[in-house]
């Protein structure tokens, strides 16, 4: 897991540089975190609707 502080864009730039490097696994990373977002937002939607039904 990434753990993106504000104002780190040294760190941004020397990601972005290593992902160029790697091509190949660019789109699995896209893929990957696009995955994990999808994840965390049902769970919250799910969850919220489950606290919303309870009341």
């Amino acid at each position: 897991m990434f753990v993106l502080i504000p104002g780190s864009h040294a760190c941004m730039v020397l990601l972005s540089f290593y992902l160029l490097r790697l091509n190949i696994k660019i789109k699995f990373a896209l893929v990957y975190v696009a995955f994990w977002y999808f994840l965390i937002c049902c769970w919250f939607i799910l969850t919220g609707w489950q606290y919303k039904n309870c009341e």
